[in-house]
């Protein structure tokens, strides 16, 4: 979260940066959007039905009240749809792009510039073979199964 409100900070610092009241508010408000975005996957929300026996006015009263399991079915539809598998394509994509497109020697001139050496021979080794072929792999082994939790 923090490096999606700095990037945005740094995108328009002219409306978000002008004054530190104005940045407080942005990540404030930043925060309160996520827990709101949130907040369906730990309540209850969903289709069963129980009998709950009450007093209402001093009277015992059955009456059927809705409690519901969709929260649960809902963190799982997006811990298994927003993570995993396609966190490992974007994994192999940016490996790809970074030691293959751009350049591992490029890169390792960049990590010189900013460390003062360059990456040792197991860092070449590892971001250009090993890395992609174990993604790759493990990509593959991974099965894509349809969701189904109590009887959704």
């Amino acid at each position: 979260m923090e490096t999606c409100l700095t990037a945005m900070l740094d995108t328009f610092p002219e409306y978000l940066r002008s004054s530190k009241r104005r940045e407080i508010i942005f990540r404030i408000s930043g925060c309160v959007l996520c827990f709101l975005c949130g907040l369906p996957m730990v309540t209850q929300v969903g289709s069963l039905t129980a009998i709950i026996s009450g007093s209402i006015d001093g009277q015992d009263s059955h009456y059927l009240s809705s409690v519901y399991q969709g929260g649960f079915y809902l963190l799982n539809l997006v811990d298994n749809c927003a993570g995993g598998y396609p966190l490992i394509i974007v994994g192999v994509g940016e490996l790809v792009i970074v030691t293959w497109i751009y350049g591992y020697h490029r890169f390792a001139e960049d990590v010189q510039m900013m460390v003062g050496k360059k990456p040792s021979l197991y860092f070449h080794i590892t971001l250009r073979f090993i890395s992609p072929l174990l993604m790759t792999v493990s990509s593959s082994m991974a099965s894509i199964s349809q969701l189904l939790c109590m009887n959704y």
